[in-house]
């Protein structure tokens, strides 16, 4: 509780900011505003029409001979038999009497209308319902910046792009393994996904096998001992689990269609495991506590102060004048050493701002696998 009122309240007053600005700042420096280099591709000119084939102008005509006919600035969406939607691909033979619900710009719908001993233009609104989709994808090495300008042709929008959890304002610097989102007609979403990469897994399904080999991996690598000068060094079931953790954590950004697990799953595991985390520690250390505070009285919660709190106070200052580090990263690389979920919640919330997580998270993971090797490491040095 010291040490999260410490950062929270006493550490911006030493660092002289304004947590609530430097926030602010650093916001703005992570999400670019947008200019006019950088418009996505949008849904502008385009407009849906229905033909019904009133004879096909070569024998076997696909939807690909179709589209082709047309330089591919013609897109079918849409399949109607006897008024009944039918499945298709880009290798299904049209059929007279069957209506095509098409996309495109008016000028080059106009070519359809203009073919009409072929093609004649149905007015029916039941026709002209487009399945749209969204997908979010990440960036391979099939990737290049050529398919990216063919999505206006196919009538997909851009919604986001991100690396890292940031936002890409600027499209001519996305490179593989960047993460899309966009959004189109079905049919032209399937099309352009192998040219970009591939989808990931957003679905309410958790990859129970995926979880399941980090967990014993986790418990495998924890029972490891290494023997150094006679001090046995050893991760724990503790530290075993947090290393397989970060690695297929980043094993999954990689590859996502790996390791689906929902966010409200993830956020359950989450909050279960460090409640119960904080639960063992405390009934471990309670019994400890009331000893020590009936044999010393009062000095035990000084010395606890003084322990806790002096670290943070040398590392701030550090962090500052020596390593340059900005407040927002200082107190938030400061909660990741320490292990301290509450303080990062506590500034978080002070700011309204998540973006301490950024620095807090490789401290934290540095932070428990020292805590967990250096506990021995100490012991046997001191004994």
């Amino acid at each position: 509780m010291g040490v999260t009122i410490f950062l929270k309240n006493i550490a911006p007053v030493l660092l002289r900011v304004n947590l609530k600005d430097e926030t602010k700042k650093m916001v703005e420096s992570l999400d670019i505003g947008s200019d006019d280099r950088n418009v996505s591709p949008l849904l502008s000119n385009m407009s849906t029409r229905s033909f019904q084939i009133l004879q096909t102008p070569k024998e076997n005509l696909t939807i690909s001979r179709f589209e082709k006919d047309f330089h591919n600035k013609v897109i079918v969406q849409q399949v109607f038999s006897k008024h009944k939607p039918q499945t298709f691909d880009s290798h299904t033979v049209l059929k007279k009497g069957q209506v095509l619900t098409v996309l495109g710009e008016s000028e080059d719908l106009w070519k359809v209308m203009q073919a009409e001993v072929y093609y004649k233009e149905v007015f029916d609104d039941a026709y002209r319902k487009i399945p749209l989709r969204t997908v979010e994808l990440m960036l391979t090495n099939v990737f290049s910046h050529h398919a990216l300008s063919t999505l206006i042709d196919e009538n997909i929008v851009v919604i986001d792009a991100t690396r890292d959890g940031k936002k890409i304002e600027n499209l001519s610097t996305l490179t593989p393994g960047d993460r899309l989102k966009i959004a189109g007609p079905d049919r032209s979403v399937k099309k352009v996904l192998p040219t970009l990469g591939y989808a990931v897994d957003n679905s309410s399904e958790t990859d129970v096998t995926f979880m399941s080999i980090g967990i014993v991996l986790g418990i495998l690598i924890g029972t490891l001992v290494l023997t150094v000068g006679g001090i046995p060094l050893t991760l724990g079931a503790g530290g075993g689990a947090l290393f397989s953790g970060i690695f297929f954590g980043w094993y999954q950004n990689k590859k996502a269609y790996l390791g689906n697990i929902p966010s409200a799953t993830r956020w359950f595991l989450k909050s279960v495991g460090l409640n119960l985390f904080i639960a063992a520690v405390g009934l471990e250390a309670g019994s400890q506590f009331v000893k020590a505070l009936g044999s010393m009285g009062i000095q035990v919660l000084l010395i606890g102060a003084v322990i806790s709190i002096l670290p943070h106070v040398i590392t701030l200052f550090f962090s500052k004048y020596v390593l340059k580090l900005n407040a927002i990263d200082n107190i938030g690389s400061l909660t990741g050493a320490g292990t301290i979920n509450a303080a990062l919640n506590a500034v978080s919330e002070e700011t309204q701002s998540s973006v301490f997580s950024i620095s807090f998270t490789p401290a934290y993971a540095i932070g428990n696998v020292l805590l967990t090797i250096m506990g021995p490491l100490v012991v046997a040095l001191l004994g």
